[in-house]
């Protein structure tokens, strides 16, 4: 998904084997600005392993006598560096439409009604002035292997692209994010994910600086609470912070497969409704940051 000049979105599904992306045509001659999105790519096949599925930049090409510069204005570089991870919510998954539709095993529409443009951490991220990288892979899980996507759980992959290939130099993460956002637990349940999401809030406090703010974000459904509080008190680090926006935004999110107001298949925010669990997070951030 691209804009050339602040102008509609406009998308594509690449197909395997291509080359070439042709962005914009027939401009005026002058200074444009290009904002390039990653919508979505397909959770039926395995991100982990070799991975199947990857967009590779190589470069991008410019008519003769035209130069590269940094963006300005609307577009312009933020001054913060954030990273999310999570599941499927924080991916952008089903943000357009349901997922029930499986045809042999895989979930069809995955790519068709998934778009991270509109998923909460991109909208949350021009609310609060960051640039950011989305972390977040369908079927994550504090416990779990993600499947079909050969996904390890997160203590065990998020420190690495794929596998074999760290995201991390010198045992830390850069950029150094400025801030880490944590929204998981939705597919865990009520299971005991305490020691887990300990062990993982230790682990990234290695990988960013002392002071760097950790946001735990409790599932827009509210699973997986009392978990995630529990490990929140046990590793007694001052500058994590929890982020709960309680029962009554939960309502419509929690029971998979009965379609809500919010919510095409009872579970993943539509994109209108992601625009506003990142104004509730926005407000709750700026809250607890103060």
């Amino acid at each position: 998904t691209w804009s050339v000049d602040n102008r509609p979105l406009q998308s594509k599904i690449l197909e395997s084997g291509a080359r070439s992306l042709p962005l914009a045509h027939g401009l005026a001659p002058g200074i444009h600005a290009l904002v390039v999105y990653l919508s979505a790519t397909d959770a039926n096949y395995d991100r982990w392993k070799t991975p199947l599925e990857a967009v590779k930049i190589h470069g991008v090409e410019l008519d003769s006598g035209g130069t590269l510069a940094l963006p300005t204005g609307p577009v312009s570089i933020a001054r913060s560096n954030a990273i999310f991870f999570g599941d499927s919510i924080t991916e952008g998954a089903w943000t357009l439409g349901n997922s029930n539709r499986i045809v042999q095993g895989h979930y069809v529409d995955c790519v068709a009604n998934s778009d991270a443009v509109y998923a909460w951490p991109t909208i949350l991220a021009s609310a609060l002035g960051f640039e950011f990288g989305n972390c977040g892979s369908a079927a994550m899980s504090w416990l779990s292997p993600a499947r079909p996507a050969y996904l390890p759980p997160l203590p065990e992959a998020w420190d690495s692209y794929f596998e074999g290939h760290s995201r991390l130099y010198g045992g830390k993460l850069a950029p150094g994010p400025d801030y880490v956002f944590e929204n998981m637990g939705t597919n865990d349940g009520n299971r005991d994910t305490s020691q887990a999401a300990a062990k993982w809030l230790a682990a990234i406090r290695s990988a960013v600086g002392r002071k760097t703010p950790v946001v735990v974000i409790i599932p827009f459904g509210q699973q997986n609470r009392d978990s995630l509080q529990r490990a929140i008190g046990a590793v007694r680090d001052p500058f994590v912070f929890k982020v709960d926006l309680g029962p009554r935004w939960a309502q419509g999110l929690d029971h998979y497969g009965q379609p809500s107001l919010v919510a095409f298949d009872g579970l993943h925010p539509r994109a209108v409704v992601s625009g506003l669990y990142a104004a509730l997070v926005a407000a709750a951030v700026k809250d607890v940051l103060r």
